[in-house]
């Protein structure tokens, strides 16, 4: 299950580079402070405007959690938790066209953070302008054809004895 956290304004928060943190896990430890890293996209891929797109990486040892950060030029936010090692998302997440750079933070059952991946950048590109709307009808429009109201069976009389309708309640005394 993955959890996704929308643009945010440029913050002051120095983007993590590949160092373990203070309190190391056991896992960590026997590993030598390692930290994991990403599969895909790879560092300069250029991805689509639109369509899904698979993030990955590997496993960290002791990771219950991880948050990926995507960082845009201007230097807005967006975060998404996952307990998986990749996500598959449309790319339309990040609505700005340019350079991104992301990164995964691993997260330990204790909610300690155990390191961050270093920082990956791809490019996305500007998507389409949304069209503006105009005054003159569209050429190509043809309304929809209109629906004919129901009219009654020809053959239904209800007065006439051989009808597939006759009903004497319905017909004068004559």
């Amino acid at each position: 299950m993955a959890t996704i956290t929308a643009l945010a304004q440029p913050t002051e928060t120095p983007i993590p580079t590949a160092t373990p943190s203070a309190e190391t896990s056991e896992a960590e430890t026997a590993l030598g402070g390692a930290c994991f890293s990403v599969i895909q996209p790879q560092s300069g891929e250029s991805l689509p405007k639109q369509g899904r797109v698979t993030f990955e990486w590997e496993e960290q040892p002791g990771a219950e959690l991880y948050v990926m950060t995507f960082v845009d030029q201007n230097g807005n936010r967006a975060t998404i938790e996952t307990t998986e090692t990749s996500t598959a998302k449309f790319i339309e997440i990040l609505p700005a066209g340019g350079q991104y750079s992301w990164f995964v933070t691993a997260y330990g059952a204790d909610g300690s953070e155990i390191c961050s991946t270093t920082p990956i950048t791809f490019t996305k590109p500007q998507g389409d302008p949304t069209p503006k709307p105009t005054k003159e009808p569209d050429p190509d429009y043809q309304p929809p054809e209109p629906t004919p109201e129901p009219t009654e069976d020809p053959t239904c009389d209800p007065c006439n004895v051989e009808s597939s309708c006759y009903d004497p309640m319905l017909c004068e005394p004559g």
